[in-house]
């Protein structure tokens, strides 16, 4: 039987201590992190697919941005306060006030007279860099996420992106200054 003045079994005690501790910190760390974050509240989504049909989910609470990443649905209007140094963005963080915002986001869904639809992209970048970024989106019908592109916004000018179906959530994410 070894006693707990043995090297190794007090070295692996502490080991085990320690990471019990770093795990409640990181959680701790990630709860306040969650804690800091605007999120939306519940609501249903409703989109229209196609002259006849329309999409609807509910959606519980979801974050405007979260970790580098921007949330969009139908109907969002808002803004982001970016931080850019050394030619990289190095924060992002959600920003009501479109006033103060550095770049702005508007999407909508845009029904025709003759009852089809196509979801349109606003984005302003009150910046001066240009900004690159990706996009992930979720389709009514479609399991998974699927990879669209976004074109590069130029400073101080606004970019128009559009789709000719429905989407139920885009994600724009890997925001990087462009040269």
């Amino acid at each position: 039987m070894m006693s707990l003045r043995t090297p190794a079994v007090f070295t692996l005690m502490l080991c085990m201590v320690s990471s019990r501790v770093a795990i409640a910190a990181d959680a701790a760390e990630s709860e306040k992190d969650r804690a800091q974050v605007a999120m939306r509240a519940p609501f249903t989504l409703t989109l229209h697919v196609d002259r006849e049909h329309y999409y609807e989910e509910n959606i519980g609470e979801m974050p405007y941005v979260y970790q580098g990443g921007i949330y969009l649905m139908k109907g969002d209007h808002f803004g982001v306060s970016v931080t850019i140094r050394e030619h990289k963005i190095t924060g992002i963080a959600y920003q009501p006030d479109l006033n103060k915002a550095d770049v702005t986001f508007e999407f909508s869904q845009k029904v025709d007279s003759d009852r089809s639809a196509m979801m349109m992209l606003i984005i302003r970048n009150r910046t001066s860099h240009q900004l690159n970024m990706r996009a992930l989106m979720t389709v009514p019908g479609e399991k998974g996420t699927i990879e669209t592109s976004i074109i590069p916004i130029q400073a101080g000018l606004t970019n128009f992106e559009s789709w000719p179906h429905a989407i139920a959530k885009l994600l724009l994410h890997d925001l990087s200054v462009g040269t």
